[in-house]
C-alpha cells in the first residue's frame, strides 16, 4: 500500500513493530536453504509487481502438489473419491467415497438447498462432505489449529478456505472426478488438477519479495521506522489522526497523519482507539489469535516428499502442516540434503506453549519417524521460531465480538484496518494482501466515505 500511495506522490510513514519489515513474509538462511514462515505462493495476476521489485530473473515458475497425511499415507488434495481410492486402504477409501457419493446424490435427489448459515463449521462440513470425511479429516484437525472443538468454531473457518480453493480451481466436482482425469484449467496463473497449483516463487525465499519492495518504497521517500509499537490512534473528525508509538528505546513519540492504515491485531487497535470505549474493548477481548511454533529441520536425505505442503489431521501428530523448500526451488541447499518446515499451532499459555523447544523438537523427530521413517541420525541441523497472532480463531461468537469494532471503524473515514490481523481474516494469502492493499490505497486516494465504498459494515470487507 505504501508503494501505491508513494507512486501518487503521497507522503507515507510506516511504523513497524519488528526490527525488519515483512511480518510473516520473511525467510531464514540456514545451510544454504531459505526457510519461510509458512508456505508462500505468488500468482501470475501480480507478476508485474514481483518483477518490478526483484527482477524477472529472480522469479521461478513452480508447479506444486498439496496433500493430506493420513494413516501414514499421503492423499493428494482436494479430498475426493479418486484420491481416496488411490491412496487409502480399501476399507477406509470405500467408506469415505461411498459416504461422499451418497451425500452428493442425496443432495441432487432432494434438491434441498443449504441453509443460509450453519451452527458450526462441523455442521457445514458434514452437510457438504458427509460424516466420514468430517470424522477422518476435520474433527481432530480443527482443534489443532484453533484450540476449540469443531462444534465450537464458526462456519467462516471453512468458508475462507473454500473461497481460496474456488479462486484457484482446486475443488474438483466430487463425483465427476471418480475414475476421470481432470484437465488443468488456468485462472490468474493458478492451475487446478487434483490439488496441483502453478504459481510463482522467489529464488531466495519469500523474504526476497519484501526486501525488494522495502528498497523500492525507501527509494520513493517512504519513511520506515523499525521497532515502533503503536499505543494509541485518535481521529479528530475532519482533522488529522494522532498516533502515539513507543520506539525501540521505550520512548513514546507522537505522529500526525491525514489517514492511518493499520495492520496491528484488532484487539490491540480496539484498546488503542481514542477516545477509549470500554465496551468496545470488552467485546474485542473475546477475540483471540492462535500462535505458531515453527521448527525447521535440515535432513540428510535428498527429499522427504513430492508435496510442497501436507496437512496432518490425526490427533497423534503434534504438527499440523509440513512444507518442503526443495519442492519450491530444487537448487536450494547442498546436494543430498533437504529442509522442511514443521508448523505447530499453539494457543498462548497452553501445554504446548509451555514446553521447552528441545522437548517439542524431540517429539517432532519421533513423529517424523512414525510417518516418514526419518531417523534421528538424519537430522543435520534444526532451529525454531515463534510467531504470535498468526491465525484468527473463528469461535462461534466471533462476529458478535468483532461487530462493535467494525461499526466503530466504519464511522471513521480516516482510520482503516486490513490484512490478516488487522481485519481478523483467517486465510489471507500474498495475492489477497496485495489486492486489499490496492483497495485501501484506492479508497484513501478517492476521499470518499467508507459507506460509499463498502456498503454496510461487514467483517468480511477487504478492509474495515
Amino acid at each position: 500500500m505504501a508503494n501505491l500511495l508513494a507512486e501518487q506522490g503521497v507522503k507515507v510513514q510506516l511504523l513497524e513493530k519488528l526490527d525488519e519489515t515483512g511480518g510473516l513474509s520473511r525467510s531464514f538462511d540456514r545451510g544454504g536453504f531459505q526457510l519461510d514462515i509458512g508456505p508462500h505462493a505468488y500468482y501470475a495476476g501480480q507478476a508485474p509487481l514481483y518483477k518490478d521489485w526483484i527482477g524477472a530473473e529472480n522469479i521461478l515458475d513452480v508447479r506444486g502438489i498439496y496433500g493430506v497425511g493420513y494413516k501414514r499415507r499421503q492423499i493428494t488434495t482436494p479430498i475426493n473419491p479418486t484420491n481416496l481410492i488411490k491412496n487409502l486402504p480399501v476399507t477406509d477409501a470405500a467408506a469415505l467415497a461411498l459416504d461422499m457419493a451418497f451425500r452428493k446424490t442425496l443432495g441432487k435427489l432432494t434438491a434441498k438447498p443449504e441453509p443460509e448459515h450453519f451452527e458450526s463449521v462441523d455442521q457445514l462440513i458434514q452437510a457438504r462432505f458427509g460424516e466420514k470425511v468430517t470424522q477422518f479429516f476435520f474433527r481432530d484437525y480443527i482443534p489443532k489449529v484453533t484450540g476449540l472443538s469443531a462444534r465450537a468454531v464458526h462456519e467462516d473457518w471453512f468458508l475462507e478456505r473454500d473461497r481460496f480453493y474456488k479462486e484457484h480451481n482446486l475443488w474438483a466436482n466430487l463425483l465427476k472426478t471418480l475414475l476421470k482425469i481432470v484437465k488443468p484449467v488456468t485462472t490468474d496463473g493458478a492451475t487446478g488438477q487434483h490439488g496441483q497449483l502453478q504459481f510463482l516463487y522467489p529464488k531466495r525465499g519469500a523474504g526476497q519479495i519484501i526486501q525488494g519492495l522495502t528498497s523500492k518504497v525507501r527509494s520513493q521517500g517512504v519513511d520506515i521506522r523499525l521497532g515502533y509499537s503503536v499505543t494509541s490512534v485518535e481521529p479528530h473528525g475532519d482533522g488529522p489522526v494522532t498516533v502515539k508509538a513507543t520506539n525501540a528505546e521505550g520512548v513514546e513519540e507522537t505522529f500526525e497523519a491525514d489517514a492511518v492504515a493499520s495492520t496491528i491485531p484488532v484487539t490491540a487497535l480496539a484498546k488503542g482507539l481514542r477516545p477509549l470505549d470500554t465496551e468496545l474493548v470488552g467485546a474485542t477481548s473475546g477475540l483471540r489469535y492462535s500462535a505458531l511454533r515453527m521448527f525447521y529441520f535440515i535432513l540428510d536425505r535428498p527429499r522427504l516428499s513430492d508435496k510442497i505442503q501436507i496437512y496432518f489431521p490425526e490427533k497423534k501428530y503434534l504438527f499440523k502442516r509440513i512444507y518442503e523448500t526443495r519442492n519450491l526451488n530444487p537448487d536450494m541447499g547442498s546436494a543430498g540434503r533437504t529442509a522442511i518446515s514443521v508448523e505447530v499451532c499453539i494457543n498462548p499459555g497452553d501445554a504446548n506453549d509451555q514446553l521447552p523447544a528441545e522437548a517439542i523438537q524431540e517429539r517432532l523427530i519421533g513423529e517424523l519417524g512414525d510417518f516418514y521413517g526419518v531417523g534421528r541420525g538424519e537430522v543435520v541441523d534444526w532451529f525454531t521460531h515463534r510467531v504470535t497472532e498468526c491465525y484468527s480463531v473463528y469461535a462461534n461468537d466471533y462476529r458478535k465480538n468483532i461487530d462493535p469494532l467494525v461499526k466503530r471503524l466504519f464511522a471513521e473515514d480516516r482510520v482503516v484496518a486490513y490484512g490478516r490481523t488487522g481485519a481478523f481474516r483467517y486465510n489471507f494469502l500474498s495475492d489477497r494482501v496485495l489486492a486489499a492493499s490496492a483497495k485501501v490505497a484506492e479508497y484513501l486516494l478517492s476521499g470518499r466515505p467508507k459507506q460509499e465504498v463498502l456498503g454496510q459494515p461487514d467483517p468480511k470487507n477487504p478492509f474495515l
